[in-house]
């Protein structure tokens, strides 16, 4: 929390400003010929005081102090920037913050949060009056909110609550009055025309990512009174990012259908949900049951039994995005969203994998809309589950064009696709995929034979930190040389994602390196299949993750010192990114 308070007002100081540029002068000036009068022979002024009567001294200190204050009025007023019309400088108001407007990408925005008086908005507006004036005529600065509440936005408030909350809420409502200007109902269907908000309960972390908050009493009123204040002008919301826990649903409750017709995209991220909690929260969310424009949608942290009680319209969405949020969101969940999402054209899942889930009673699954899938599923890492290619028994996308399988997706996941491929009689254009197992070098081969009549993009991980994967790695750099590169495709950019051991160059260049040496043949036949390869154009590019290890160094001096008779081989593109493999897909 800032130091200063929020209730000392700009005009306040504006106000002392001038008052002091007016008025000092002529308080010393009056202060020095009261000492004359005291003491008329003893360093008696020169003109213009000792030329004129005392009866006049002051309407001359008058006149004096008002040419001064003239003249620095002048001097300002002939600054270049208050030159410029308002149009050019609400242009300049909005560019200088464009950058900081994109609440879905970034985690927090500080600079968009009314709470925070050093807000871009808030400095804008006590520069100067004229500053003031055009900020508050500019209301798409205004239109974009993020409300973030700490624990330590809670520990200040708990000294006041009453106070505080009520001062937080009229810095709210100032800012939203200022972004609703001239937003009309007549103006519904006009593309990007509605607030952004972002709602956010809990610790900041570097991520942004909050834990619970204490919810004690204070806590807990705090929270349901900024977040009351905010859904009252849910009718001008264009795009809503909500990260409340769960005992925070409460407030969503009495708000009925229809008030969120403006709203593009929601994002619903609930924390703390568990089974143990549903049974206390009886209530139906029906704020986001009619909201005809909403074609977006980010869901996570809802379990099965709440799904009922927050009512969307599925049949419109076109992006979906289903994150799992401490083991709640599965494949029981996905397949829900593929049979109510009929006009979904991308979905990403993030989903937990369970031992004893069984889909055996559900129906097989076709969605004509469906054109991108990507597959992300959270298992730990070493546990082997079967329940990601048991999923995609139950789904048929005939319009399926790009399909990304995640770091994630376990074993037995392509020669599952392939099935659903084949089944659905899809044209895949796009694969992304994780790095193989060992036992699946031939279920890519499968995969990439179901799609060699479509296939114009190819993107695959290869792993060599360690010899067993090292081992799978070359298998499938030979199966793609021998089919994407060889044989009859239609494959126009190949994509390989070497992933190196963290072995660093500069701390093992006085020493001999010949463990990496075995692989130098494997990554010089690649180039000279990238040469000989059916298409003359296709496009290959190598990422190699680790930078400046020593594998790395070994797969480029390979690559592009590779003897060739032609140009074709030097068009293999080299470069390098950070170390993010074992990361969780974000």
């Amino acid at each position: 929390m800032a130091s200063h308070p929020w209730f000392l007002e700009d005009d306040i100081q504006e106000i002392i400003i001038m008052t002091v540029v007016l008025w000092l002068p002529l308080v010393f000036s009056w202060l020095a010929i009261m000492s004359l009068r005291k003491n008329p022979t003893h360093n008696r002024p020169t003109a213009p005081f000792t030329r004129l009567p005392r009866r006049d001294d002051y309407k001359v200190l008058l006149s004096y102090s008002k040419r001064v204050h003239s003249r620095h009025s002048n001097k300002l007023l002939t600054s270049h920037i208050y030159r410029l019309p308002s149009e050019i400088l609400s242009d300049i108001f909005l560019h200088a913050a464009q950058g900081q407007m994109d609440i879905v990408s970034n985690d927090h925005i500080r600079a968009l949060n009314p709470l925070d008086p050093d807000a871009v908005p808030w400095l804008l507006r006590r520069v100067c009056r004229q500053w003031r004036q055009v900020a508050e005529a500019t209301p798409q600065i205004w239109r974009v909110v993020d409300v973030h509440i700490t624990d330590e936005h809670l520990q200040a408030m708990a000294v006041e609550p009453y106070k505080h909350v009520s001062q937080a809420q009229n810095r709210i409502i100032t800012w939203l009055e200022l972004g609703r200007k001239n937003l009309r109902p007549e103006n519904l269907v006009t593309a990007r025309n509605g607030m952004q908000v972002a709602v956010r309960f809990g610790k900041a972390g570097p991520k942004g990512t909050g834990d619970r908050p204490s919810m004690d009493h204070i806590a807990t009123y705090c929270q349901f009174a900024i977040l009351s204040t905010l859904l009252a002008y849910s009718e001008h919301w264009r795009l809503l990012r909500l990260e409340v826990h769960f005992d925070l649903l409460r407030t969503l409750g009495p708000f009925p259908k229809g008030r969120v017709k403006r709203l593009e995209s929601l994002h619903f991220h609930v924390r703390g949900m568990s089974m143990i909690a549903i049974p206390q929260f009886r209530e139906t969310i029906e704020i986001f049951r009619e909201a005809p424009n909403l074609r977006s949608l980010e869901i996570s942290g809802l379990i099965r039994s709440f799904w009922d009680q927050l009512p969307l319209p599925w049949h419109q969405i076109e992006d979906c995005n289903l994150k799992e949020v401490g083991g709640y969101v599965h494949q029981n969940e996905m397949l829900l969203a593929m049979k109510a999402g009929t006009a979904m054209t991308r979905c990403r899942v993030l989903a937990g994998v369970l031992d004893a889930e069984q889909l055996t009673g559900e129906s097989i699954i076709t969605n004509n809309s469906l054109k991108r899938l990507e597959y992300h599923s959270i298992c730990g890492g070493a546990r082997i589950n079967r329940n990601d290619g048991h999923t995609f028994q139950y789904l048929n996308f005939p319009n399926l064009t790009a399909l990304h399988l995640g770091v994630y997706a376990d074993r037995g996941s392509y020669a599952a696709a392939a099935e659903m491929i084949r089944r659905s009689e899809a044209r895949v254009s796009a694969l992304d995929l994780r790095r193989p197992y060992a036992e699946e070098v031939n279920d890519l081969e499968q995969l990439l034979d179901c799609t060699a009549n479509s296939l114009k993009s190819f993107k695959i991980h290869l792993s060599f930190k360690d010899q067993d994967v090292a081992t799978t790695a070359e298998q499938t750099l030979k199966l793609l040389m021998r089919t994407v590169l060889r044989e009859q495709t239609r494959c126009e950019h190949l994509t390989l994602v070497f992933i190196t051991p963290f072995d660093l160059a500069e701390y093992t260049q006085h020493e001999p390196n010949t463990q990496y040496d075995a692989y130098v043949p494997l990554f010089v036949e690649l180039a000279r299949g990238v040469e000989r390869a059916r298409d003359p154009g296709i496009i290959v590019d190598v990422l190699i993750q680790g930078r400046g290890t020593v594998l790395g160094q070994v797969i480029e001096n390979a690559l592009k010192g590779a003897p060739s008779s032609s140009k074709r081989a030097s068009r293999i593109k080299v470069s390098y990114m950070d170390y993010s493999y074992n990361a969780y897909p974000q």
